[in-house]
């Protein structure tokens, strides 16, 4: 389970160290990019599902974090914002670009992300953004409660080897060449 402490989930990357990012370069920028990006894999990649407790402000990198979670619960206090846009980075950045659409649909997402805008739990709920929103002193309750109902299923039907359910439950499914068949013959 992932939530924040205070009164943010993760408001991303430390704006009062951007004065830093032009002295990076292009390499040093892609090689920050590159390290959040293998943190946000890393948590996709981990065995069993992830839950993100968003108790206020999730933006930029946070909203990617919250993004990555197999499951979002909100408080009545959390808000979402691209904010990438807003300091002359892609709306792509950390994974967005890849999980926005298959969650709230391309369309939306388009609008949000290039928006800047923010958006709220109860928006973000009814467009499926986030699973639920609950009241503040709930949240915690309440994730807890999910994560032990998921424990309480099979350890073999609730992990995600490599990231396999992940996958197919956000790609179209693909069929092997080998399993096309004509006439009884693999083709």
């Amino acid at each position: 389970m992932l939530t924040g402490a205070g009164k943010a989930f993760c408001a991303g990357y430390d704006l009062a160290d951007a004065e830093q990012l032009p002295g990076l370069g292009a390499l040093g920028m892609l090689e920050l990019q590159e390290k959040a990006a293998r943190a946000l894999a890393a948590l996709r990649g981990i065995r069993v599902p992830v839950i993100a407790a968003v108790n206020g402000a999730a933006a930029g990198g946070g909203l990617s974090l919250a993004l990555a979670a197999d499951i979002r619960l909100g408080s009545r206090r959390a808000r979402f914002n691209a904010a990438f846009v807003k300091i002359g980075l892609s709306a792509g950045d950390l994974g967005a670009s890849w999980l926005l659409p298959r969650l709230i649909g391309p369309a939306a997402a388009a609008e949000f992300v290039y928006s800047g805008r923010m958006m709220g739990a109860e928006e973000a709920e009814r467009t499926g953004l986030v699973n639920r929103v609950v009241p503040e002193e709930d949240l915690l309750a309440t994730a807890l409660e999910m994560a032990e109902q998921i424990c309480g299923n099979s350890p073999g039907g609730c992990s995600c080897p490599s990231g396999r359910c992940r996958r197919t439950w956000r790609s179209p499914p693909t069929p092997r060449r080998s399993n096309w068949r004509i006439a009884g013959r693999p083709c």
